[in-house]
């Protein structure tokens, strides 16, 4: 997702100050029944973004990426949604990157009412001997439906090669509805 910058834009300078940016875009109307984040690599420094006209999110840090829930603001079909947002950059957070406003990706992402959470999948890895290891999984699943859901994790591990090198334990759990997440470890 590329965000347009309202007014004056150099590559590595070092003026500070504020900006906005926008995007307009269309969601599927099989989108509506899913949750829709929008992530942002980075941003420096304080950002407010919007959506339609409403304040979805905000970030007080240039150097960690954030997510915010779009779902609740969003329109469908032939309807235009309006991404804005503004930056401001006018206090100093620290002196190794001077730059300002959107300087990484913005990715959207479309998500089942009943998934794994962003950023929900953690692997502890355990060095048994020389050449074995274990990996022990935490994976945090959210159900924003109003329904109770079944479902069963398996956790596989993965060469480069994309070849199955192991295959964890299953899983099955029950999910209360609106509930924002449940965390299982499978070993």
């Amino acid at each position: 997702m590329n965000l347009k910058k309202n007014g004056d834009r150099r590559k590595d300078t070092k003026k500070r100050g504020k900006a906005w940016y926008s995007k307009r875009f269309r969601l599927d109307e099989s989108d509506r029944d899913k949750q829709i984040l929008i992530e942002f690599e980075g941003i420096s420094s304080y950002a407010t973004v919007y959506l339609n006209g409403s304040v979805i999110g905000r970030n007080f840090c240039g150097y960690n990426s954030f997510v915010v829930d779009a779902t609740d603001m969003a329109l469908y079909g032939d309807q235009v949604n309006d991404l804005v947002v503004f930056v401001d950059a006018t206090q100093i957070e620290g002196w190794w990157y001077e730059g300002a406003g959107i300087y990484r990706h913005v990715n959207l992402y479309k998500k089942n009412k009943l998934h794994i959470a962003h950023w929900g999948v953690f692997v502890h890895p355990i060095r048994k001997t020389v050449d074995v290891w274990d990996a022990a999984t935490d994976t945090t699943i959210e159900n924003s439906s109003y329904e109770n859901k079944n479902f069963r994790l398996k956790t596989y591990i993965l060469t480069k090669k994309i070849i199955l090198s192991a295959k964890m334990k299953k899983k099955n759990s029950r999910l209360p509805a609106a509930i924002k997440s449940k965390s299982i470890k499978v070993f």
